[in-house]
């Protein structure tokens, strides 16, 4: 039994995304965002993630990350790829602020759903199309 050959495969890279497909894909979550959630840049704290929407098509950098939306309990996330096999998404998750700790009861704050559980999501493959 011989060392296998570190050889390199024929089509093993990923493929990036056009400046066309990241335009194309932040144009949709602006539109997901704004009809599935009613957020547009009026709303505070919505303004900065469509800065970081603007600045992924214009430049191609992938980013992640949480924002706070203030006078609210939700937060939004989103993860911007510009790997073509990798979905874009921006969602919006339920913040109650009260993390595990002893409640009242035996169960501790261990009950179904604490912690912020309750993620909405809007998803775009790397066709376009929606995915939930």
């Amino acid at each position: 039994m011989g060392k296998k050959s570190r050889r390199p495969r024929a089509g093993a890279g990923t493929r990036e995304r056009t400046p066309e497909e990241r335009a194309q894909q932040v144009l949709h979550l602006k539109r997901r965002l704004l009809d599935d959630y009613q957020l547009d840049d009026r709303v505070p704290g919505v303004d900065a993630l469509y800065a970081q929407l603007d600045a992924f098509a214009r430049d191609g950098a992938s980013a992640s990350g949480t924002l706070p939306l203030p006078g609210s309990n939700k937060r939004i996330h989103y993860l911007l790829s510009t790997r073509a096999h990798v979905d874009c998404r921006v969602g919006l998750q339920v913040h109650d602020g009260a993390r595990g700790g002893a409640g009242a009861g035996a169960g501790g704050g261990a009950r179904a759903g604490a912690g912020g559980a309750g993620v909405e999501g809007a998803r775009v493959r790397a066709d376009g199309a929606a995915s939930e």
